[in-house]
């Protein structure tokens, strides 16, 4: 939410600036946006997000974008 792009937008970007296989990496995940645009544009794509409530939307979103393939993930706690 709040967000400057829209999906559409993400996704015109990541084809502009990316090649398929390259890695996409975003540090503000969000809600999974930059994720669901490089898995459907066949790249490969890293996010991190700090909040539990949009990590998990984002994992939902991943699943159902990329379908049965697997999204891995990992909880790090930072105050470790």
């Amino acid at each position: 939410p709040g967000g400057g792009l829209t999906p559409r937008g993400v996704d015109r970007l990541t084809k502009l600036y990316t090649y398929r296989g390259d890695i996409v990496l975003d540090p503000f995940a969000g809600s999974g946006t930059t994720c669901v645009a490089a898995a459907k544009l066949g790249r490969q794509y890293i996010g991190f997000e700090n909040a539990p409530r949009y990590a998990m939307m984002a994992r939902e979103r991943l699943a159902r974008a990329i379908g049965s393939r697997s999204v891995a993930t990992a909880d790090i706690d930072a105050a470790a």
